[in-house]
């Protein structure tokens, strides 16, 4: 978990989502100054430390969260989407509309529905060549 010289902001996403690390990819073809640093909420040593940051585990796995880095600013939901798309270049004409959307009850709605389609595929946890998909 140890901050590269230029990020900026810590993403904490779900490597057992296939949505969430598709995402993953993508960002990290768009972020051309390398202003964000990934971390897996699966991660032993981001749990550890969740409860430093005043997050648990259950908030995580349920909304995406970001830490600035020289502020340790936690912020989850649309605000973190928000977050990284004000650091992605490619990104920034949507930052005006999220920022936007944040500041209203259509933006946590719209941002749940999108958050609460996505599968979990635990990997490494299956057992007799079967894996428990759980819908969040």
């Amino acid at each position: 978990m140890n901050a590269s010289r230029t990020a900026k902001l810590e993403v904490w996403y779900d490597s057992w989502c296939p949505l969430c690390q598709q995402i993953h990819k993508r960002l990290l073809k768009l972020d051309w100054f390398k202003s964000l640093q990934f971390v897996s909420i699966r991660d032993p040593e981001l749990i550890t430390k969740l409860e430093q940051y005043g997050v648990s585990i259950e908030g995580v796995e349920k909304e995406l969260h970001v830490r600035w880095i020289a502020s340790n600013t936690i912020q989850s939901g649309i605000h973190a989407v928000a977050s990284i798309t004000k650091l992605v270049v490619p990104l920034w004409p949507l930052y005006p509309l999220l920022t936007l959307l944040a500041k209203t009850a259509a933006g946590k709605k719209i941002y749940n529905w999108i958050a609460g389609g996505r599968m979990i595929i635990p990997v490494g946890h299956c057992t007799d060549g079967l894996c428990p998909l759980n819908k969040k």
